[in-house]
């Protein structure tokens, strides 16, 4: 197969032939044979949501509100806000800064010395 890209899509998918209302359920656009498993690129247009499946495993998701990953492996993560649960228990291996610890406030230094 060969396409040819340039200011145009080179897969353009449009509503089907009984109009734009009837996008009630997901496709599969691109379905791949590997050694173990079916790697998957499915599509939701009630959702607005692309999953992709790779090996069998939970598929990694896209949507408006958010991305979904089991793990997420970074280099460099630049982030506003963290939800969840972040704590000491958490760090697994690295080091965090002074400037990132909480400060005693009175009543924990007396706590401590008592």
């Amino acid at each position: 197969m060969n396409l040819t890209a340039g200011e145009d899509a080179v897969f353009a998918i449009n509503c089907n032939m009984h109009g734009c209302g009837n996008w009630n359920s997901g496709y599969n656009l691109f379905e791949l044979n590997s050694n173990v498993s079916v790697d998957l690129v499915s599509y939701s247009p009630t959702t607005s949501s692309l999953s992709i499946g790779l090996r069998g495993s939970a598929p990694y998701s896209f949507t408006p509100q958010a991305f979904t990953a089991g793990t997420i492996n970074v280099g460099t993560l630049n982030a506003t806000t963290l939800n969840g649960a972040v704590n000491g228990a958490s760090i697994n291996s690295g080091t965090i800064s002074a400037a990132h610890l909480p400060l005693f406030g009175p009543s924990e230094i007396l706590m401590l010395l008592a």
